[in-house]
């Protein structure tokens, strides 16, 4: 790999975003769509749903974000949203949901797999799919 292939190479990460945009003006609305690891449909459970619902929307009642709308498909999330202040930005609001709904889903999981049922994880058996 030549010198000037592996440079410009190295401009182009992050190259989704606009470059020079300022990501924490609160004068713009922003269409997200977020998706879940390899597309796992996630959010099918019922409880998880809701609980992730559920922090979309006090998101939105604790001022971090200004929701329009926002849809929970199984594997993905779409949002409408503006940042409503301008000490946040879309990377750092981004940044909570993820983390807060990656620790949703684990305390779903044990949850579940403690009470016998299915979760859906890739690659591991639970107890009703092993037959433990």
């Amino acid at each position: 790999m030549s010198r000037a292939f592996r440079e410009e190479r190295a401009g182009r990460y992050n190259s989704l975003r606009l470059l020079g945009h300022d990501y924490s003006n609160t004068d713009d609305e922003y269409f997200i769509t977020i998706s879940a690891n390899a597309r796992n449909p996630f959010f099918a459970d019922i409880v998880l749903a809701k609980q992730i619902t559920a922090l979309i929307l006090d998101m939105h009642d604790e001022r971090r974000i200004f929701l329009f709308a926002y849809v929970l498909m199984p594997d993905h999330f779409h949002a409408l949203l503006r940042i409503r202040d301008s000490m946040r930005s879309l990377p750092l609001a981004i940044g909570y949901f993820k983390g807060k709904a990656t620790r949703l889903y684990w305390k779903r999981a044990r949850q579940a797999y403690n009470d016998g049922r299915v979760i859906f994880m890739e690659g591991v058996q639970t107890k009703m799919s092993s037959g433990l």
